[in-house]
């Protein structure tokens, strides 16, 4: 078992990922994310919050485990079809100026 320098709420080791859940009665992220989810329901599409922190590389993607299945799936299918324009990532941060 690794040491963590921190007690964490619950960790769950697989041999693919590493999971830490945290239970917070009312999380600043889920109240984002219900707001996203309430926009993508009117367009019926699947509710995505993605959250960059400037001047750093990569996003993080908050999908509601519901939705989950169909955003991979989905995610996957799309990136198959940018293939042929290269392996550009598909984020709604690319080529954007808060990103430098």
């Amino acid at each position: 078992m690794v040491e963590t320098p921190y007690k964490p709420e619950a960790i769950h080791w697989t041999t693919l990922f590493f999971i830490e859940c945290k239970l917070r009665k009312d999380p600043a992220i889920w109240n984002l994310y219900e707001q996203v989810e309430e926009l993508a329901k009117k367009e019926h599409k699947i509710p995505v919050l993605v959250i960059k922190k400037k001047g750093r590389h990569g996003e993080l993607f908050v999908v509601n485990d519901r939705y989950l299945k169909e955003f991979i799936e989905k995610w996957f299918f799309q990136k198959s079809l940018r293939g042929a324009a290269g392996d550009m990532a598909i984020s709604p941060f690319n080529n954007s100026k808060e990103d430098k």
